[in-house]
């Protein structure tokens, strides 16, 4: 069964997915990955960033790791496999001889392969 998410919880697992290589451990935690780092990445409000991201936690799409008094959140595989699987669409276009043409192309992901996690 496909665990539904909101439009918010979406664009919030999609910021993070841009730092799915930063490591948790090393020179530090990207402080991106706070909860003021996503409200100023996703222009979400601070509040619902926090309501949100408790509800991803809960359906174990993000994890939470507190280091010091600081908490900062990365995805789960189950929140990878997730993104993964969302449809991508493009628009074809192009110029030849016989004219402007233009399609959709619609593809879908099946979440398998991602790469590892420390790339």
């Amino acid at each position: 069964m496909l665990t539904r998410i909101n439009r918010k919880q979406e664009q919030i697992m999609m910021y993070l997915y841009e730092f799915k290589n930063t490591p948790e451990r090393g020179v530090g935690p990207d402080p991106r990955l706070t909860v003021q780092g996503i409200t100023e990445g996703t222009q979400i409000q601070q509040d619902d960033v926090r309501r949100q991201l408790q509800q991803l936690i809960d359906k174990a799409f993000v994890r939470a790791v507190l280091v010091g008094h600081i908490t900062f959140h990365y995805l789960t595989m189950k929140g990878y496999n997730y993104l993964e699987r969302v449809q991508i669409k493009s628009l074809n276009m192009g110029i030849d001889r016989k004219g402007f043409s233009f399609g959709f192309e619609k593809t879908v992901t099946e979440g398998t392969k991602i790469g590892g996690l420390g790339e």
